[in-house]
Formats: C-alpha cells, sequence, structure tokens
C-alpha cells in the first residue's frame, strides 16, 4: 500500500516533525524551566530524535535509495520498542513512575511519535523493499544503547529503566533482560518485513 501523493506525504511528515519537535522540546527543557541534560540520557529521548532526522532525511532522499529502508526500520525499531516499553512495562506502575499523570511531552514522545511514524511507513513508503539482510542494521543502535547505558550506569550508579540496574538485579538478571529485549527486537523487526511483504503483494497502490 502507498499513496503516491507527494503534498500529502510531505505535509504528513512535517504535522509529524511538529509534534515530535514538540514532544522533544517539553521533554528537554521540562517546560521551559530549564535545560536537562539527564533527559538525554533516556532511550525515549534518543529514539525521538532519530524519527525527526529520519523525517528530515526521508523529506528530501529518493525514494529509490538503497539507504532508505534500512534507516526506515532501524528508527521505525527504535521507537517502536520506545511506545511499547512505556506502554507494557512502563504504564502499568503508575504509581511509581507517573504519580503526578501523564503529561503532554510523554504522550507526544511515546504515543504520537510511534503511532505517527508507523503510520507514515504504512501510508507512504514503497513495500517489499525491507529485508532480513537489514536486522542487523535495525537492531544496532538499541543493542548499543544498553551496553553503553550499563557502562556509564556501573560508574554513575543511574540507570535509565529497572531492567537494565545491575546494583538490584546483578550482571545476571540483566542479562536475562537483554537477552528476552533481543528476542523483542527481532520479533518485532521479522513482524515489520512480514507485514512490508504482506501490504506489497495483497493490497494495491493507491493512485
Amino acid at each position: 500500500m502507498q499513496i503516491k501523493n507527494p503534498l500529502l506525504s510531505y505535509a504528513y511528515k512535517i504535522i509529524l516533525l511538529g509534534a515530535v519537535s514538540a514532544g522533544l522540546y517539553l521533554s528537554v527543557f521540562d517546560y521551559g524551566k530549564g535545560f536537562s541534560a539527564l533527559s538525554l540520557r533516556y532511550f525515549t529521548i534518543q529514539s525521538n530524535i532519530l524519527v525527526a532526522l529520519a523525517l528530515l532525511y526521508l523529506l528530501f532522499s529518493r525514494e529509490s535509495s538503497r539507504v532508505r529502508p534500512i534507516v526506515r526500520g532501524s528508527v521505525l525499531l527504535s521507537i517502536l520498542i520506545t511506545g511499547l516499553v512505556f506502554h507494557l512495562l512502563l504504564r502499568p506502575q503508575m504509581g511509581v513512575y507517573f504519580a503526578g499523570g501523564i503529561d503532554l511531552a510523554n504522550h507526544l514522545t511515546h504515543t504520537a511519535a510511534p503511532l505517527g511514524f508507523l503510520l507514515d511507513w504504512i501510508l507512504f513508503d514503497r513495500k517489499g523493499r525491507m529485508q532480513r539482510a537489514h536486522l542487523p542494521f535495525w537492531t544496532a543502535f538499541p543493542l548499543l544503547y544498553w551496553l553503553c547505558s550499563i557502562l556509564v550506569g556501573a560508574k554513575t550508579g543511574f540507570y535509565p529503566y529497572f531492567f537494565m540496574d545491575i546494583g538490584k538485579l546483578g550482571y545476571g538478571g540483566a542479562l536475562i533482560w537483554l537477552a528476552v529485549l533481543s528476542a523483542v527486537f527481532l520479533l518485532i523487526g521479522l513482524l515489520l518485513i512480514g507485514l512490508d511483504r504482506l501490504l506489497n503483494r495483497r493490497i494495491p497502490a493507491e493512485k
């Protein structure tokens, strides 16, 4: 499925870029209270930055570019992880993480960005271009983020997420979480490839 309307595609991407940028601003500058360097260490912020950069790339890159499905898949996987971790692992523990309720910044970065970027791919990208050979590129950033967070946390004692906290989980527990999350990353990647092929085969492009 692909809506071949460049103006509609551009308009959608620009609106989504505005929403993602607003979410990043509210998160990093804490609603105007000042710059928070600590927020940059969260996967949510980094994956949203990747979405903003990817949207700029998609706005100006050629659709036939071989790099395009690698960029799209890599960023799509990362931002979907952001949304899934938030809604499945963090949101159920609202009393711990969101005692004051879920604010606009969290809605934009954890819900609007993942769903918006997913819909952008479904609606406007040419299908049938994602391949299993792309999976190492797609999973590189989440795994590198985990490794860096563990190494920095071991020195500083700060871990962005509870499933990385070696102080509480130990290295064994953290590695178990890594194995589980890695399997989830690969599963999401395979599902995206499967959906890409399904849409390419069964749903005709709109004119």
